[in-house]
């Protein structure tokens, strides 16, 4: 591979591109919601709009970066690799499912839960 940021050529060289763009993006998504939610998620609703800009961008590269590139890097080669890449790959696009209904929750939260309602706080 020439370049980290060119196409991958073997299976072992995208599931090492796809798991690295993961863990930056997805990393990167929850340092940043860290940092803003001071507070639990039992104590606010999770309403601030950085933690759902760094959602969208850090999903959008997933789907743009980590998970493409599998078919044509492994039509020369066959075998457990294939086949570990294979399951990542449908493990990564399972896990952009189930984050992306997480997140709809969250947004829809506020609609079922109101964190300033008079009978939590007193």
């Amino acid at each position: 591979m020439t370049s980290f940021f060119g196409e991958p050529q073997t299976a072992a060289q995208w599931l090492l591109r796809s798991v690295c763009w993961t863990i930056v993006a997805v990393g990167g998504w929850l340092t940043v919601s860290v940092m803003v939610l001071e507070v639990p998620y039992d104590q606010k609703t999770p309403d601030e709009p950085l933690v759902f800009v760094s959602f969208v961008v850090a999903h959008i590269l997933v789907w743009w970066r980590a998970i493409p590139g599998l078919n044509t890097a492994s039509a020369q080669e066959s075998g457990w690799l294939e086949m570990i890449a294979f399951t990542w790959q449908i493990t990564l696009i399972a896990f952009q499912m189930i984050s992306l209904g997480l997140m709809l929750l969250m947004l829809a939260s506020p609609l079922f839960y109101d964190p300033f309602s008079s009978e939590l706080n007193s």
